[in-house]
């Protein structure tokens, strides 16, 4: 058994659930980008926002060590950036 395997076992052993070391690390990535836009604002150029969208995911670059394209495709959750670039998450941002 490899050692993601180990680690996935005993996520699930103390939780009682189906959590994965990736599910912990898409969590997190998701978190850092939400709060980098809170942080940044909202946006209403698309030019500036799309930036700040990269900003946010260069963060969770940081913290995951993985590439962009992976971080943004694999770790951010597709609807916080969604959802910043179309203004629908600002609610959100009011909550916290």
């Amino acid at each position: 058994m490899d050692s993601s395997s180990m680690v996935n076992e005993y996520l699930q052993d103390i939780s009682g659930e189906l959590f994965t070391a990736k599910g912990f690390r898409t969590w997190g990535a998701s978190k850092i980008c939400f709060e980098i836009l809170m942080k940044l604002g909202i946006e209403l150029d698309k030019d500036h926002a799309n930036k700040k969208v990269l900003t946010a995911v260069d963060n969770a670059v940081k913290a995951l060590g993985n590439k962009r394209n992976v971080v943004r495709k694999y770790y951010v959750h597709p609807k916080i950036t969604e959802s910043y670039l179309d203004g629908t998450i600002k609610p959100y941002f009011s909550k916290h």
